[in-house]
């Protein structure tokens, strides 16, 4: 009897270890756990090498607003870093405010005025805060304003031609000068999808920077996957490169 109680005793110990451990290395963003149910968006970031979940993104757009928060969460489905985004001032142009509870990186984009910005910027593990003030240049394009201004070019982009824009990185005070166009190698995509290809316009930074590869359905225009470094770092503040699924529950 003793014996019999005691065998019990292991299986459901064993039974919960196991939930608990599936939970915690979960295989996939959308789940009943996870926070994929009230999301627009949910992105799934796996490891390039190994193809193993790093992190998830949720898109949670704000009613009677036109701010858009974003979370990324770990395998235990605990923020790590929160974003939010405020496209009153444009599609591609949103003000951003970005922070890293880890350890305490952040990037904010705000506009002074009309056509200036605030953009300010603390390293990981860092107590200054750098700031710089730069004119809204000609087609400046800021953090997901990206995906907007793939949509808003897209026809020149089916006709094989290059756009242009200035892409806005917090992380370096200034705009980068960004060239998109259909890449010339196959990434993989669907005969249904299109792959786009980010380089720097610069020839220096196009020779020592990898491209950033966009996936795109034809027919929606979403967003279908992200490779290359993306917007936040790693747990010790480090560049984090990743390939992103994106679903739309």
């Amino acid at each position: 009897m003793f014996i019999g109680h005691l065998m019990k005793s292991l299986i459901i110990l064993i039974f919960a270890s196991f939930v608990s451990f599936a939970y915690a290395f979960q295989s996939d963003c959308i789940d009943e756990q996870s926070q994929s149910k009230s999301a627009s968006i949910v992105g799934s970031a796996r490891q390039l090498e190994t193809d193993d979940l790093l992190y998830c993104e949720y898109f949670y757009p704000q009613e009677d607003s036109e701010k858009v928060i974003v979370e990324y969460r770990d395998l235990n489905q605990q923020v790590l870093v929160r974003k939010v985004l405020d496209y009153s001032s444009g599609d591609t142009q949103p003000s951003v405010y970005q922070e890293d509870f880890r350890h305490g990186e952040l990037r904010k984009v705000e506009f002074t005025a009309k056509d200036r910005l605030s953009v300010r910027y603390r390293k990981a593990n860092a107590e200054k805060v750098k700031e710089a003030e730069l004119p809204l240049g000609e087609n400046t394009v800021i953090d997901a304003g990206f995906d907007y201004a793939v949509r808003k070019h897209w026809q020149e982009l089916m006709a094989n031609e290059s756009v242009k824009i200035n892409f806005l990185s917090p992380v370096h005070l200034r705009t980068i000068r960004l060239t998109i166009s259909l890449s010339d190698k196959s990434c993989g995509q669907r005969s249904d999808e299109t792959c786009l290809s980010i380089r720097p316009s610069n020839p220096i930074l196009n020779w020592l920077v990898k491209p950033l590869i966009l996936v795109y359905n034809n027919d929606t225009q979403r967003l279908v996957s992200f490779e290359g470094s993306v917007n936040i770092t790693s747990e010790v503040g480090e560049t984090l490169s990743a390939k992103i699924i994106y679903h739309y529950p």
